[in-house]
């Protein structure tokens, strides 16, 4: 069965889940979703109808054998992989071991917490790895990134985790930009144009980052009770503000760090590297590689590097130098608006 036919059969089944009462709309990753339960983060208003129904919800599954997709090579203490993927009828069930289930299909995507699940990691689970699952089957591509708008358009930052992108999209903030997306970046392409899609008010700091840019420290969370990282609201006087609309992607920059540099600078990549390194730099490859078809998000990856400058920015090893870093970003950002 191709993947158009299995995605049509399950759409098909999305009237026969059981009615839940929604307890809100909200707007994310560009798409506006309907919710059963209070998500963790705060989520802008819904500026149209649901596209998207995130349920809490036990579910059953048919009999019918399931189509294995994915299994991790990292494994717990227990031997368990941390991630399995199967296709059943009803959908594509994702299961983070003694965590949570997850059965995503075009239409919805079912919550099943294990008992004494952290809620802060079954929410960083729902809105990271299996959002990014959605979102790719969705055809649209989401990069292991954190973006801000500026005020000729948005601007990303790529790198792993620990390489500075949401720091550098921070000092941004500081100097008048806003957030749209951190640590993952939802785009599309529609000819020409690439449209950053903004995620939600929210950014995770490492503490000693988070000091710089904020004061006090004492009101944050971590993230979850297996991260350091601190969470980081954006907007409401707190830190920065948000920006809740699609906005066009001007360029792209994959930092990385030298040492005692003074001097930030900027190469532009060839577009056959470019490709490269976004692809290295998707959310959760993987999980891209089976939530859609290869060739199509190979095509998407492709096009992205032909549409759109990827640039390499040399930064110094410690914030002290954001000032300049953020200097020579405008700059080269009015370059690219001329």
């Amino acid at each position: 069965m191709t993947t158009s036919e299995t995605r049509a059969r399950l759409s098909n089944r999305v009237d026969e889940v059981e009615h839940i009462p929604v307890t809100r709309h909200a707007q994310v990753f560009g798409h506006s979703i309907s919710l059963n339960f209070t998500p963790r983060y705060t989520l802008p208003a819904a500026t149209s109808e649901p596209a998207l129904a995130i349920h809490h919800q036990t579910f059953t599954l048919s009999t019918t054998p399931a189509l294995p997709l994915y299994r991790s090579q990292n494994l717990l203490e227990d031997g368990s992989p941390v991630l399995t993927i199967n296709r059943h009828t009803e959908g594509d069930r994702l299961d983070f071991a003694h965590l949570a289930h997850f059965l995503v299909d075009d239409k919805q995507i079912l919550v099943h917490p294990r008992n004494h699940a952290s809620p802060d990691l079954v929410s960083s689970r729902l809105f990271g790895p299996v959002m990014a699952y959605w979102l790719e089957s969705q055809s649209t591509t989401v990069l292991h990134a954190s973006a801000v708008a500026t005020e000729i358009g948005a601007i990303a930052f790529l790198s792993h985790n620990g390489g500075g992108k949401s720091t550098l999209a921070a000092a941004m903030m500081r100097c008048g930009s806003r957030l749209l997306a951190d640590d993952m970046l939802a785009v599309t392409t529609r000819s020409t144009a690439v449209q950053a899609l903004p995620a939600y008010p929210e950014m995770r700091m490492w503490p000693d980052v988070a000091r710089f840019f904020i004061d006090d420290l004492q009101s944050f969370t971590t993230v979850h009770p297996e991260s350091p990282k601190l969470r980081i609201p954006v907007g409401a006087g707190t830190f920065g503000e948000f920006c809740q609309t699609p906005t066009l992607l001007r360029a792209m920059y994959l930092p990385y760090r030298v040492p005692g540099c003074a001097t930030p600078a900027i190469e532009t990549l060839p577009r056959s590297e470019a490709a490269r390194l976004l692809i290295r730099h998707s959310f959760v490859p993987q999980l891209a590689a089976v939530a859609r078809d290869p060739g199509e998000r190979l095509d998407a990856i492709v096009q992205l590097a032909n549409t759109l400058p990827v640039k390499r920015i040399r930064v110094g090893g410690g914030p002290t130098c954001l000032d300049a870093v953020c200097e020579c970003l405008s700059e080269d950002l009015a370059a690219v608006d001329h």
